[in-house]
């Protein structure tokens, strides 16, 4: 079983929000350093210093897949609340670059209002969880492999289902604003087409 579970990151507001979301679980110990340049928080595992001791309620905490699916619950909520809107964007301008920057920036303003917690879309909280399960699937298979997880990389490169359906989503988006049905009503379909496949 790993000694810790280390998260690393260039950008401090993720790594801070981290730590606050985790002083709601006072069991959990863990360090927060700043390691050549890079946020660095250190989650010990339980009794690591003595294996003959044997886990009881006190310290449930430090189980290794407990704390590492408890981590990959609070990242999947915190990528989507700091980096959605910025992935988004950036899929827009790479995919789409030829859209003069008003229309971009009228599709954007549809997709984050979809995207959106507070959404008036029919689906919103079901979409909500839907793509937060697909990046917590991402983040369950990193912890399996490794106790480590530079956040930054693991963005830009290990959640590829995750760019996958954010495109297709955006395709549709972009279907509907040129054939010029961007209402309510047909963003509600597209929402509820997606649950169904």
């Amino acid at each position: 079983m790993p000694k810790s579970i280390i998260i690393k990151s260039n950008t401090s507001n993720i790594i801070n929000d981290l730590i606050d979301s985790l002083y709601e679980y006072p069991n959990i110990k863990f360090l927060s350093r700043k390691i050549n340049g890079e946020k660095t928080l250190v989650i010990k595992c339980f009794n690591y210093y003595n294996k003959n001791i044997m886990e009881n309620s006190k310290n449930f905490y430090g189980n290794y897949i407990y704390l590492y699916t408890c981590l990959s619950l609070i990242l999947s909520d915190l990528i989507i609340e700091k980096y959605e809107k910025t992935i988004v964007k950036r899929i827009l301008h790479y995919n789409y670059f030829y859209f003069e920057n008003s229309s971009l920036n009228k599709i954007n303003n549809i997709i984050n209002l979809i995207l959106s917690k507070d959404s008036p879309i029919e689906y919103s909280q079901e979409f909500f969880l839907y793509r937060q399960q697909i990046i917590l699937s991402c983040l369950l298979k990193n912890f399996r492999k490794t106790n480590y997880i530079q956040v930054d990389c693991f963005i830009n490169f290990s959640m590829k289902n995750y760019y996958d359906f954010l495109e297709e989503f955006i395709e549709m988006i972009i279907q509907l604003f040129l054939s010029n049905l961007t209402s309510l009503d047909y963003l509600n379909y597209i929402i509820k087409s997606i649950f169904k496949n």
